[in-house]
């Protein structure tokens, strides 16, 4: 399934709720609600763009996209390359805002 998410603002945690969804045997699904987080540059998943991040981007400059560093291609244009760097470097310091006592992940 692909969800197709246009105009989203950065450092957010997002919720879509998949409705009316059919399996391969025609039953209805029940609703569910699926999250995820809306980080630029968090190629490491830590909720914070830091140096780290950009090193790792780094890294993989000038490799091939794979199920493991897709993450790297930073400004999502199916090649990791010194834009991605550049970007990473901008968004140093950005993080995802946590709620008091409760981080939902």
């Amino acid at each position: 399934m692909t969800v197709n998410l246009r105009n989203l603002t950065d450092a957010q945690k997002i919720t879509v709720t998949l409705m009316g969804v059919t399996s391969n045997t025609s039953a209805v699904l029940p609703d569910t609600a699926m999250s995820m987080n809306v980080l630029a540059s968090d190629v490491e998943g830590n909720k914070t763009v830091d140096r780290p991040d950009v090193s790792l981007i780094k890294a993989n400059v000038g490799m091939a996209l794979t199920d493991s560093n897709f993450r790297e291609d930073v400004k999502v244009d199916g090649t990791i390359d010194n834009n991605d760097v550049k970007a990473g470097k901008g968004d140093i310091g950005h993080s995802l805002p946590r709620l008091r006592g409760f981080d939902p992940g």
